[in-house]
């Protein structure tokens, strides 16, 4: 319990530490056995937080052979969950549903009502970067109103928030915000400041997809998830928030700026194991690139974004939904970039 504390407040070090002493405990004593899956999953988010996903895959493994064996379905559940979102942050989108549907799939079958808001919640997410928005609606409506019955801050907090990116993809910035804001209020009261990160990176993306957003507002937003990060040790988000910086410079039109906090993000893209915006890091550091003048470069790495985004669609099993994600953002501005620049 205060391993999952530390997670939630961002102390990631120190939950590692505990969960690391709490398994020499748990491998000492035989009666302790069943014990052993909640470490290994609770170590497993410390890891995922940390962006040791490999570690993090793994020890959610080893949790969900110790749930099934010890018959724990609503562990058993929340472990498959983790390994969709692992699946859907590669861009494994295929892989993740079918985790996902395992994890809804033992809800149903025991009749829990409790946490399925939270499933329902990401299946959506997970629609929302497919591009399939009417789909991704219907999932997060039956999410927020399991949530809202259930009474379950935590999952509304983030139901919000993913309502919030599913308009903002949409192109309804005022009410992406909206929703948002909202989302951020549940996280402050809960302290939650890996909810918050989120809410600040999408505060921002929605600002500088908007046309007429805030471009100084923007970078605010970024630049407060970017300290959180760092004192959380987030490296997926710190490297969105740095994404984030460069695009708002690039709009005040401050070259170097944006060339600075581009670069940073694009070096760490490339050091660490997982990032689920790859694409979008690669194609705001080419635009840096192209305003400043380096062309050349521009071109190349424009091609690495149509590469990660050709990556991803190549996951995606049924022609429908590829051509759905194919000509949703970011995929659709990307491969028709890459185009118009290689020529």
């Amino acid at each position: 319990v205060y391993a999952r504390a530390l997670i939630e407040t961002g102390r990631l070090a120190k939950a590692l530490e505990v969960l690391e002493e709490a398994m020499r405990i748990t491998e000492s004593a035989d009666d302790l056995g069943k014990l052993e899956g909640d470490v290994y999953h609770a170590l497993g988010n410390a890891y995922y937080y940390n962006g040791q996903y490999r570690d993090a895959i793994s020890s959610y493994e080893k949790a969900l052979e110790l749930f099934q064996k010890y018959g724990r379905r609503t562990q058993e559940a929340t472990i498959f969950m983790n390994l969709g979102y692992l699946s859907a942050m590669a861009g494994e989108y295929d892989k993740a549903l079918d985790y996902y549907g395992k994890a809804y799939r033992i809800d149903i079958e025991k009749g829990d009502r409790l946490h399925t808001g939270a499933k329902l919640a990401n299946i959506g997410e997970l629609y929302v970067e497919l591009g399939n928005f009417a789909r991704a609606a219907d999932f997060l409506h039956k999410a927020r109103r399991l949530s809202e019955q259930a009474k379950d801050a935590s999952t509304l907090g983030d139901v919000l928030l993913s309502i919030g990116m599913l308009r903002m993809r949409a192109g309804r910035y005022d009410s992406a915000l909206k929703y948002i804001n909202e989302g951020l209020k549940i996280a402050s009261s809960l302290r939650s400041v890996i909810d918050e990160i989120r809410g600040r990176i999408l505060w921002a993306f929605t600002l500088l997809l908007n046309p007429d957003g805030n471009a100084e507002e923007a970078l605010q937003q970024a630049r407060r998830a970017l300290e959180l990060s760092m004192n959380a040790q987030v490296p997926h988000a710190r490297i969105q928030a740095q994404m984030l910086m460069a695009w708002a410079y690039l709009k005040k039109w401050r070259i170097e700026d944006a060339r600075r906090a581009s670069m940073e993000a694009v070096s760490m893209l490339f050091v660490e194991e997982l990032v689920p915006a790859r694409d979008q890091v690669l194609h705001i550091h080419a635009h840096v690139l192209w305003e400043s003048g380096d062309r050349r470069l521009a071109r190349r790495f424009i091609g690495l974004a149509r590469k990660e985004v050709l990556r991803k669609a190549g996951n995606i099993k049924d022609p429908k939904s590829r051509k759905m994600f194919l000509e949703a953002y970011p995929a659709k501005e990307i491969l028709e970039e890459d185009e118009k620049w290689q020529t």
